[in-house]
């Protein structure tokens, strides 16, 4: 039996928007203080071309950061940690035990 292996979730273009979207979001959540050591880069060295360049690399390792993120189901992890200090989910939680 073989396994297929599929990038996107949907089969739908609207789909595939809302995915790299939030692989883009989430990486750059994660990696936010990069960002500004880019822009203290560019400030410091006015080398326009190259901080365009440092910002490109960047935008795609924020890209493989969040595509990573959700493809091993740590999205899944991080939303159970925040749902164990949720009082709503405690308590319904102990409702349907």
């Amino acid at each position: 039996m073989r396994m297929e292996m599929r990038i996107f979730k949907t089969n739908h273009w609207k789909g595939y928007i809302c995915e790299v979207k939030a692989w883009l979001e989430k990486g750059q959540g994660l990696t936010y203080m990069l960002k500004y050591l880019i822009l203290l880069f560019g400030l410091a060295s006015q080398d326009v071309y190259t901080t365009l360049y440092i910002g490109l690399v960047y935008i795609v390792i924020v890209l493989i950061i969040g595509f990573l993120w959700y493809k091993h189901d740590f999205i899944k992890w991080e939303i159970e940690v925040s749902n164990l200090y949720n009082l709503f989910v405690e308590e319904m939680r102990q409702k349907f035990k």
